[in-house]
């Protein structure tokens, strides 16, 4: 019986490992990320230009921003945290008017949704209408809210997952607009 048990650990201690062998040979290879492309935004790296409408129209081209800090917040209507975080976003929008941009990138909701919201919560800053949540995959957004703190030349210094407070808003920005 002892000589049984040792065979059966030494059977299985053998398949462990030629399984971890099959696994790591088999694995496919991990491809290397360009980070300054398009769809890899990262802090340090220039934030992937995009254009969509905003709720009033008007074309939002980051780009066309550059040479202003920019702030990107990501919501959705339907999003708690999203509504509790917009009155801090509105205040500094209206502090820092002319000195940082802060644009409200709604994911993935139509216009019709979107507009009465916006009223509603008083947001007089851009609120460009990600409908086909595409930006929102290039930016990889996980979850919403998020905030992503562009410099003014177009690089991406802070990304920021879950809700912000006044103070941190306002730190970030203050970061934003150091010299």
């Amino acid at each position: 019986m002892p000589q049984s048990r040792f065979t059966w650990t030494l059977l299985l201690i053998s398949a462990f490992f030629l399984g971890v062998a099959w696994i790591l040979y088999s694995r496919e290879p991990v491809e290397e990320i360009n980070l300054t492309s398009a769809e890899a935004p990262a802090v340090g790296y220039r934030a992937p230009d995009f254009t969509l409408q905003t709720l009033s129209g008007e074309p939002f081209t980051l780009s066309d921003q550059q040479g202003q800090p920019v702030v990107l917040n990501f919501w959705a209507t339907w999003c708690p945290p999203c509504r509790a975080e917009i009155p801090f976003f509105q205040a500094a929008s209206r502090k820092y008017n002319g000195q940082v941009i802060i644009a409200g990138v709604d994911d993935g909701e139509p216009a019709d949704r979107v507009a009465p919201f916006v009223r509603e919560m008083g947001i007089t800053y851009p609120v460009p209408l990600d409908e086909s949540g595409e930006i929102s995959r290039i930016y990889r957004v996980s979850s919403l809210p998020e905030t992503v703190f562009i410099d003014r030349n177009g690089v991406v210094q802070n990304i920021h997952l879950g809700i912000m407070n006044q103070a941190m808003l306002e730190e970030r920005i203050g970061q934003l607009l150091e010299p």
